[in-house]
């Protein structure tokens, strides 16, 4: 049991982020920067999403050393304002609101989830969509509503940010659900009867590379 065990400590770094921010407050100013200098940043509403895989350039849902990381999605939100000399943006992303155990872990239980304030994140994989300020809108009251438990399978923090960018009207992601890359350790330890499948940071950032408008750091 003893990389079960090691599965409770990584879930709690699956995708932490919430937060929303005036044009002056980003929560990461590389990723600023890079959408600045492309004219994405405060000319225009768009989401993006924004990725760190547990092992850059690969699908591995879990990086083993030198710690055990399963990565991080989550987005940023930006909507012009009215005058259309400014805008606002936004980071959002979702977690498990209390620590989860062996069993949620090991049979995929539903647990409360939440919302989460994120300062700072490390990334290395984005992708950028242009959208109208209504469906900015939509996501950030969609946020504000979201009641649906965490599931380290079936609704981590990549689904979270990938229905977030269905609910701004991109149904067209370019990104997809996938039977889990996970380490033979971890294998060992899983139940034959289990058969990980879903979204993955890993994945993710995989399914992102070679699209357009996307933003590597």
């Amino acid at each position: 049991m003893k990389n079960i065990k090691k599965i409770i400590s990584l879930v709690l770094t699956l995708v932490l982020c919430f937060s929303i921010f005036t044009i002056n407050a980003y929560a990461d100013q590389t990723l600023e920067t890079k959408l600045k200098n492309t004219n994405w940043s405060g000319k225009k509403s768009s989401i993006t999403i924004v990725v760190k895989q547990p092992i850059s350039g690969t699908r591995n849902a879990i990086s083993e050393f030198p710690g055990v990381d399963v990565g991080h999605t989550f987005i940023r939100l930006e909507k012009v304002t009215a005058d259309g000399v400014g805008s606002y943006v936004s980071y959002f992303g979702f977690y498990p609101k209390n620590q989860i155990n062996e069993k949620d872990v090991t049979f995929s239980k539903s647990v409360d989830g939440k919302i989460w304030l994120d300062f700072d994140h490390s990334w290395n994989i984005a992708r950028t969509y242009s959208i109208t300020p209504a469906q900015a809108d939509a996501v950030s009251a969609w946020v504000a509503s979201y009641t649906t438990k965490y599931n380290i399978e079936t609704n981590n923090c990549t689904t979270f940010a990938v229905n977030a960018l269905k609910k701004a009207g991109i149904l067209n992601t370019g990104i997809s659900q996938h039977s889990w890359t996970l380490p033979q350790s971890w294998l060992d330890e899983i139940p034959d009867f289990r058969d990980w499948y879903g979204y993955t940071p890993g994945d993710a950032g995989e399914d992102l590379r070679g699209l357009t408008n996307v933003f590597i750091n």
